[in-house]
């Protein structure tokens, strides 16, 4: 999934900012995540899947049905949400338009306008919602590994 569409959330801020990983750490991070799924279902049912065509509506429907279930930690499920982050910026990409506007004031003599078709606008929400969670699953699952880790070299 690409950052240039998406919000620039790091996974560091959704950890609280402190970077030390705790159990509530990763508690926090599987409750914003679950949250979160909630969030991404209406979007996908909403917004995403009447953009779709046919052939691509079957993997959203599982990744729904997935989601509805709570079935959030696993690596399947962030490459589902990878892949299909990745297919919803091509799709704003083709949906957007830089243009250059002269200005004759302006200290660079001019500036980008950015032009989204009305659908583009929607998936590029409908992208931002995807990748939160995507951050949310891959740190917490990060997160509780870097704790087991941690704690099998100390010992404990």
């Amino acid at each position: 999934m690409r950052d240039e569409v998406c919000s620039g959330i790091s996974v560091l801020d959704l950890a609280g900012g402190t970077g030390e990983i705790t159990h509530g750490t990763v508690a926090r991070m599987a409750t914003l995540a679950i949250i979160q799924a909630r969030l991404v279902i209406s979007e996908l049912r909403e917004t995403v899947l009447p953009a779709l065509s046919p052939g691509r509506r079957a993997m959203i429907g599982r990744l729904v049905r997935r989601l509805e279930h709570e079935e959030l930690f696993d690596q399947a499920l962030l490459e589902d949400l990878e892949a299909l982050g990745d297919h919803l910026y091509g799709r704003v990409e083709a949906g957007t338009q830089v243009f250059w506007e002269p200005v004759e004031c302006h200290v660079r003599g001019g500036h980008h306008v950015v032009h989204r078709e009305p659908e583009a606008a929607e998936l590029a929400r409908a992208c931002e919602e995807v990748q939160l969670l995507h951050k949310l699953v891959f740190g917490a699952r990060a997160a509780a590994r870097a704790l087991r880790e941690a704690d099998q070299l100390l010992g404990v």
